[in-house]
């Protein structure tokens, strides 16, 4: 795959009019790649649906698609949080080409599309822009490799596909940036906005955010460090005026504002939205909850497998040391070169190599991020949370997206310098001088290192996993991972020692493809494993579900008051938690959404995004059953799912985690037990309202009083069959003639749709 010399910039025009046959091997290692870390998966016959997909994506996605097959736009929900517009709900990124595979797919299948297209797309992306940037093949195969399976994509968090999707099209973004220094402006604006829209439409804020900020400020640094105007001045100055040295910005800044102008169908939905919820603003403690400490990101980095937070510090310990030695290398050849610049020519040495200045982006990027991640242990988030829509995405460790991206950057520069070096050596040694050895001892070094990587394998899940703290375990597996590193770089240097092109291309192909893969393929079996479902498991209604859908879902709504992950792998669930009620066709009070309306929190309890559990920092309240509250009466509630003691989650309906309060008895007169099975309760709401109804009164209240109206705390009485709450001036409230409204008036709807509501009176 890499016999060839490390490319160059002026390589790079000539790797785009070679034809595709030259690209056939690198594709099919990320393809070989794919199959050698899912492949147990792929062909396993069940599907990965765990966590966020399986509790929101999946069903909300498989509800709207429905929708659309049935002629319906998808602009509103009724079957979560007794409805939602659906474009708020940006995540579900309806438009969004990888997700439209719901249209002729089953919603599983559909599923898997989105989650693992990333790792093959991903890789190939980064190729591109790392040969764009005049990288050799095999350098670039590395560079992919190295993002696609490192700590930002193959852990818990990536395999959603909600943060790996947006983020695996800034190298493309980057691809067209660079372009655009040689080439056709308006082409490579239009080639970055279309990769740039690609990210925004995936609707993840966090990760197209960041995509935008990094492709623009690479366009910057292009343009002012690396870009040549035509023309110099007389006095052999560079011109900045030159409008083709600023064509690289130009591009990024138009890109945005295009793609922008693209996504703005769901982003300003969803901004309306955020305004509204529980996510209005963050505090600074919420902002940076989970953080890496130092400590723990070296641990992370280290041993993956027992430290992380959602993502890792991880990389392949080849790549990371290659980048070191790009780094390394750069300084060096700035600190010799300053007086007579090395231009890197078709001989492409060591020395040219390195003093490409985008090294020192790629390093400066790696090391904000790595700051990043630390949260409160540097100033830089206390700096950050200053800065408007930057402050209201959490979790630092985030960042390592931008440390994986940049080592992988990184060590295809890496990679390049240590073999153009070794070329260099080459040609000043003998023909034929050891040349056997080197090829014996390749051989023997790959074997030792594939025997490695598979005794690591073997010792990794026999060794006690996550959650037990078993020093000795961490200790063993971090010894495993060091005898493999070992082999794999003493394998790399007897590769660039053997002389016959084709066999050392071989052996470098064998290299990259064993350090990148091992650990990744250690980390999946044990975090994938769990998420792991039967088509039978993520089609199948739970018993509660089965017991209310014979209710007419446009007339009911039901709450499913509980939460629980122990129902995600039950045979025979209870209830269907979160946003699942969706999937098979129940309107739900509650459901699962990161923008929860903040005062529809308040109503039902000071509670968080799942719609059951408390805030932090509020107590647990049955006020919500109580003879006064009229909450779930307005919200035509008819049956409520819970626990039994009215606890919401299994440790607070247990005898020791309960409370006064809830033992308190349900008032009869209200609440019927319809169902009881193995500690879950239906209950029917004697009191609950119609989805419509009319009344001849109202009253001028603002929102604050509403709410202690109908939570039953303000002390006077109310009844929604008579009264309707306004929040209006006195002087605008609608003429009635208050009392009883008439005997036969009513309201009945006769049309519930995504954008219509029609009632009869």
């Amino acid at each position: 795959m890499t016999g060839e010399r490390a490319g160059t910039q002026g390589e790079s025009s000539s790797v785009h009019r070679s034809s595709f046959r030259v690209h056939i091997f690198p594709f099919c290692a990320f393809v070989a790649a794919f199959f050698s870390v899912f492949g147990w998966i792929v062909f396993g016959g069940k599907s990965v649906a765990g966590g966020d997909v399986f509790f929101y994506t999946y069903p909300l996605r498989a509800a709207a698609w429905r929708m659309i097959r049935a002629g319906e736009l998808p602009l509103w929900t009724p079957h979560v949080l007794s409805g939602f517009p659906l474009l708020a709900m940006p995540q579900l990124a309806l438009g969004y080409p990888l997700t439209w595979g719901h249209f002729f797919l089953r919603p599983h299948a559909a599923e898997q599309v989105f989650i693992f297209a990333p790792f093959l797309l991903a890789p190939a992306f980064t190729y591109f822009y790392a040969r764009e940037t005049g990288r050799s093949r095999t350098a670039s195969v590395l560079a992919g490799l190295t993002f696609a399976y490192g700590g930002w994509m193959t852990n818990v968090f990536g395999m959603s596909g909600l943060p790996t999707n947006p983020t695996m099209w800034l190298p493309l973004f980057l691809v067209a940036v660079e372009r655009a220094r040689t080439r056709p402006f308006a082409r490579c604006l239009l080639g970055a906005a279309a990769a740039y829209t690609m990210s925004v439409l995936t609707g993840y804020g966090q990760g197209f955010l960041y995509v935008g900020v990094i492709a623009v400020a690479y366009a910057l640094f292009v343009s002012l460090f690396a870009s040549r105007p035509r023309e110099e001045t007389a006095n052999g100055r560079r011109e900045t005026s030159d409008w083709s040295r600023w064509r690289p910005l130009g591009t990024a800044a138009g890109s945005v504002v295009l793609a922008a102008g693209v996504g703005a169908f769901q982003m300003l939905e969803t901004l309306r939205a955020q305004r509204r919820s529980v996510r209005g603003a963050l505090t600074y403690d919420f902002f940076v909850e989970g953080a890496f400490t130092p400590s723990a990101a070296f641990k992370s980095f280290a041993a993956p497998l027992y430290h992380f937070i959602e993502v890792t510090t991880n990389v392949a310990p080849l790549a990371f040391l290659l980048a070191f030695v790009a780094l390394a290398s750069a300084v060096y050849a700035r600190a010799i070169t300053r007086r007579e610049p090395v231009e890197a020519d078709a001989g492409a040495t060591s020395a040219a190599l390195a003093a490409d200045v985008r090294i020192f982006f790629w390093a400066a990027l790696a090391a904000l991020s790595f700051a990043l991640m630390l949260g409160d242990a540097t100033p830089l988030n206390r700096w950050l949370f200053r800065v408007p829509v930057l402050n209201l995405f959490r979790r630092p460790s985030r960042h390592a997206f931008e440390w994986a991206f940049a080592l992988a950057v990184l060590a295809a520069y890496g990679w390049d310098i240590v073999n153009a070096h070794a070329r260099e050596r080459l040609r000043t040694r003998r023909a034929g001088a050891r040349a056997w050895a080197f090829i014996a001892a390749a051989t023997a070094l790959l074997g030792a290192g594939a025997w490695a990587a598979s005794a690591w394998c073997g010792a990794s899940f026999e060794l006690p996993y996550v959650g037990e703290s078993v020093p000795a375990a961490e200790a063993a597996y971090v010894r495993w991972k060091l005898a493999f590193t070992l082999c794999v770089v003493a394998a790399l240097a007897a590769s660039l020692g053997v002389a016959a092109r084709r066999a050392r291309g071989a052996f470098l192909a064998c290299v990259v493809l064993l350090a990148t893969l091992a650990e990744p393929y250690i980390l999946v079996r044990h975090w994938w494993a769990g998420t792991l479902k039967d088509a039978a498991r993520l089609d199948t209604p739970s018993l509660s579900t089965r017991l209310l859908q014979s209710l007419p879902p446009e007339a009911n709504r039901v709450y499913v008051r509980a939460n629980s992950a122990t129902e995600e792998h039950a045979l025979a669930p209870r209830f269907d938690a979160l946003d699942l009620t969706a999937l098979h066709g129940l309107h739900n009070v509650g459901g699962y959404e990161q923008l929860f309306p903040a005062r529809y929190a308040r109503a039902l309890g000071e509670v968080d995004y799942d719609g059951v559990t408390p805030r932090a920092g509020v107590g647990r309240s049955v006020a919500l059953f109580g003879p006064r509250s009229t909450v779930l009466d307005l919200l035509n509630a008819t049956h409520v799912v819970t626990y039994a003691h009215l606890g919401v989650t299994p440790e607070q309906s247990s005898p020791a985690g309960r409370d006064a309060a809830i033992d308190t008895p349900l008032d009869p007169t209200r609440w019927q037990t319809t169902a009881s099975f193995d500690g879950v309760v239906v209950l029917r709401n004697l009191r609950a309202q119609p989805r419509a109804w009319l009344v001849a009164e109202a009253e001028s209240v603002d929102g604050e009083e509403a709410l202690r109206r109908i939570s039953g705390e303000s002390g006077r009485e109310f009844d929604p069959r008579r009264t309707a709450l306004l929040e209006v001036a006195p002087a605008e409230l609608p003429a009635l003639p208050g009392g009883e409204v008439a005997p036969g008036a009513a309201a009945r709807v006769v049309e519930y749709g995504s954008s219509r509501v029609v009632i009869e009176t």
